[in-house]
């Protein structure tokens, strides 16, 4: 508690909310310090202001390893697997560039994949990956202890430098070895799954709740039958044998079910007509569930490796597969919710925006397959460029075949 102290006031409400700009505003006008006011936003790890200021916190528990420094990566309530497995990748560079001691502490913050059973009493982390042994016990009653920001962005003063100089490729072989459980699941599955497959072509179709709620600047996923119209025609240019599907949508999963016995898939738990439902809010009548799903996810995604080829949309899996091995990889981009979608619905387009090796090439093959009007080339491996660029620019400043 003696954190506490180093506030003058502490706003306790959503951040999301008219009340807390509010309250935040009135305290600033009355001439309290923009530090020393305890917020949602430090409470969550990161504040973003119009200096784009982000903040670690460090903090002094006792006197224990005094030459050590101790960095602490808190989950966020609702993360999914991928998308803290991002937002670690990038903590992870920041500890080794630091020279810092790096703990993902998945065991004193509530996440999607404790118990609350078991919330205080187990790292989730450990769970599925390996990490430094040091007990919370010692952690916590040490001298430096850094909390680090949830949100790294690429234009953060420092970030970009350490993004040069530590590579992912090495961040990946240290920090993400599965754990012994579920390697030896995995080992399972992959012994199952790809026993004398060859020349598969893996693809990745998010469905369910990102789908069903389209939230806003977050990347539009193409509909079931353009992923499978899409599939269908790159496994024709790849003269691919096999098709590993990775999703967790069950009616993606019937729908490629006419691929007969070329379609592979891992046995993790699918959902059907969630509806706007967030899967993190679902929970599922089996023992363990939150481990289960979270081992999941990881098994069907690391399935990838055993692929040739690789089609996707652009998604945080996709990004975590590019981590573990370099694939022949186009993805199909539409742009971000609420931005693009709307943008075109004005123009009347059906624009499809795709990324990769030979796209402009393909495009007249595509379009028989796929209603689209044009094509937006862009050198980015996950489409990155194309998505950081203004509307403006990514409908009128790259070439249209």
């Amino acid at each position: 508690m003696q954190v506490l102290l180093l506030y003058d006031k502490i706003i306790i409400c959503e951040r999301n909310n008219d009340i807390y700009q509010k309250l935040f505003n009135e305290l600033i006008s009355k001439g309290f310090f923009i530090e020393k006011v305890l917020n949602p936003d430090i409470v969550a790890g990161f504040t973003i202001d119009n200096n784009w200021k982000y903040h670690d916190f460090k903090y002094s528990f006792g006197i224990l390893n005094p030459d050590k420094i101790f960095y602490i990566l808190r989950p966020l309530c609702a993360q999914g697997q991928m998308q803290l497995n991002m937002t670690a990748q990038k903590f992870f560079k920041v500890a080794e560039y630091k020279k810092y001691i790096p703990i993902v502490d998945c065991q004193n913050f509530p996440n999607m994949y404790l118990s609350q059973e078991n919330l205080y009493q187990d790292n989730a982390w450990d769970y599925f990956y390996k990490q430094n042994q040091y007990s919370f016990d010692e952690i916590y009653s040490s001298k430096n202890v850094i909390f680090a920001t949830t949100d790294w962005k690429e234009d953060m003063p420092y970030f970009s430098v350490i993004e040069k100089q530590v590579k992912t490729e090495d961040i990946v072989a240290k920090f993400f070895k599965l754990s012994d459980y579920v390697q030896q699941e995995y080992n399972k599955q992959e012994e199952s799954i790809f026993y004398d497959k060859k020349n598969v072509l893996g693809v990745i179709w998010r469905g369910t709740d990102y789908t069903a709620t389209r939230p806003k600047n977050h990347v539009i996923q193409p509909e079931p039958e353009q992923a499978l119209a899409y599939t269908k025609f790159y496994k024709s240019i790849f003269q691919n044998e096999y098709v590993y599907l990775c999703t967790e949508d069950e009616s993606i999963l019937e729908l490629f079910k006419e691929f007969g016995n070329k379609l592979l898939y891992s046995s993790q738990k699918r959902y059907k007509n969630t509806g706007k439902n967030w899967l993190a809010a679902i929970h599922n009548e089996r023992v363990n569930d939150e481990f289960l799903r979270g081992m999941e996810y990881i098994i069907s995604i690391y399935m990838l490796k055993n692929c040739t080829n690789l089609v996707a949309g652009n998604c945080g899996a996709a990004r975590i597969v590019d981590w573990l091995v370099k694939h022949h990889r186009n993805s199909i981009i539409f742009g971000k919710y609420g931005v693009d979608d709307i943008h075109r619905k004005r123009i009347n387009s059906k624009t499809i925006i795709f990324n990769g090796w030979g796209a402009s090439v393909q495009f007249n093959e595509v379009q028989k397959v796929i209603e689209i009007d044009y094509c937006l080339c862009d050198t980015d491996s996950i489409g990155g460029g194309i998505l950081r660029l203004s509307l403006h620019q990514r409908y009128n400043s790259y070439k249209i075949y």
